[in-house]
């Protein structure tokens, strides 16, 4: 979605041809070996930071890593055990597959934590959303741009989600977006890669509720 739209508007913006410059979600330990391995050349065009949010009735107000991780892997499973009310607590995630699953998996359950079966899965950020904002009990992770009042954000390590602590590397539940290249961008590539870290590509980025990196 972001790659299709930038390249859209670099179309319109430059009139030039169209081009294809695929997207890389940059989440994965073993992508990281991938690219040293195969000698790809990174950039870096955006951010993006994975809010864990709760009922707004939730007195919790903020968790570590060890317990987020705790929670879905069911070694904690009351909201008493982490500051709040006798309650089970009842865990949301996305499905197999997604690209928000995926970064959560890697962030904060390791190698050697699985996301309880037991958990409420879901198709969508804005179904997690939902279902946290009608259950006092639930907790589940969203893109904080989908973040609004029916829900709220815990802080995370004594960090809030803000676009500063992205930026500052304080938030540690965040994913950067790369394009990819097999030698360092020339010609037309490099006039689209400098057109998404342009003050117009990064206001798209922006817009798209991803963190600009430039």
């Amino acid at each position: 979605m972001y790659c299709e739209s930038l390249r859209l508007y670099y179309k319109d913006f430059l009139a030039l041809r169209e081009i294809t410059l695929p997207i890389v979600e940059y989440r994965v330990t073993a992508l990281i070996g991938q690219i040293e391995e195969k000698g790809l050349v990174e950039t870096l065009i955006a951010k993006d930071r994975i809010a864990v949010v709760v009922h707004p009735a939730n007195r919790v107000q903020k968790l570590t890593l060890v317990q987020i991780k705790g929670i879905y892997a069911g070694t904690i499973t009351n909201w008493k055990d982490v500051g709040g009310e006798d309650q089970i607590i009842d865990v949301v995630t996305r499905e197999e597959g997604s690209g928000t699953r995926g970064a959560f998996e890697e962030l904060v359950m390791g190698k050697d934590s699985k996301i309880r079966t037991s958990a409420i899965v879901q198709g969508s950020t804005g179904a997690i959303r939902t279902t946290v904002a009608g259950n006092s009990k639930a907790i589940g992770y969203i893109f904080l741009a989908s973040l609004n009042e029916s829900v709220k954000a815990v802080i995370v390590e004594g960090v809030p989600a803000t676009t500063g602590n992205i930026l500052n590397g304080t938030y540690q539940i965040c994913r950067s977006f790369l394009y990819l290249s097999q030698a360092e961008p020339v010609g037309e590539v490099k006039n689209f890669i400098d057109f998404v870290l342009s003050p117009e590509g990064q206001a798209l980025i922006e817009k798209e509720g991803l963190v600009r990196v430039k």
